[in-house]
């Protein structure tokens, strides 16, 4: 499988993609939701896990914009954002075309099973 990884915490995207790697996922990553998004429209991922709070572009734009380009990748959202209510925020989220959601706490183990989970 092959992943996009959009997150702009450099430590944090390093840890991602070095979890994801060490499960034998093929990665790639972008920095900022301009790259993102360019990525995400012209090459052939299996997911994303994708940052809500990016720089240039938004996740929830880059989002927007592969859904409204019918790009039907699944995404996982990866957000630190914990003022809303987790279950409404989630609803919000997946009516915007996330697949599923996750804290900051990357665990490795668990997102790469939601992610082997998207493999048709």
């Amino acid at each position: 499988m092959k992943i996009l990884v959009i997150e702009d915490d450099q430590l944090l995207a390093d840890a991602i993609v070095r979890n994801l790697r060490a499960e034998n996922f093929v990665v790639d990553h972008a920095s900022n939701g301009e790259d993102g998004q360019h990525l995400g429209e012209t090459g052939a991922y299996d997911a994303a896990v994708l940052d809500l709070g990016l720089p240039k572009v938004s996740g929830i734009a880059v989002l927007r914009a592969w859904r409204a380009a019918d790009r039907k990748l699944p995404v996982l959202i990866l957000t630190a954002r914990e003022r809303f209510s987790p279950s409404c925020f989630l609803t919000e989220e997946l009516h915007r075309g996330g697949s599923a959601r996750l804290q900051r706490r990357w665990q490795n183990r668990r997102e790469a099973i939601a992610l082997r989970k998207q493999d048709p």
